[in-house]
């Protein structure tokens, strides 16, 4: 997740087609990227989670509440989720999921690495 416009750039450079990249439509916010693995796609449930997760980093779209559009690129495809704009701040946390942890996001990058070469 992308903290301003730099990061966002930054992280925009390292998008493969097979990631899915996350903005909000309307309102200015972070730009995410949901890296896929092979085997290990993510399902509808989980994306528009994601989506929900991304409209709740943007502070206008936060403070307006209600839907937020997100938009939800991978490779040349683009389709869009309109979520409910939460506040994990308080707690509105909808998602069952967790952060992973860096063990396991190390070994699932080792993992990729050797399958690349």
């Amino acid at each position: 997740i992308g903290r301003d416009k730099r990061d966002n750039q930054r992280i925009a450079r390292y998008v493969s087609d097979q990631d899915l990249v996350f903005k909000t439509k309307d309102y200015p916010g972070p730009l995410c990227v949901g890296r896929q693995f092979p085997g290990k796609l993510w399902d509808s449930e989980v994306i528009a989670q994601a989506a929900a997760f991304v409209a709740q980093f943007s502070p206008k779209a936060k403070r307006a509440g209600g839907q937020v559009e997100v938009l939800i690129n991978q490779g040349a495809k683009e389709e869009s989720a309109s979520v409910l704009s939460v506040n994990m701040d308080r707690g509105d946390v909808p998602w069952p999921w967790k952060e992973t942890s860096w063990d396991t996001a190390l070994a699932e990058k080792r993992l990729l690495s050797e399958k690349e070469k």
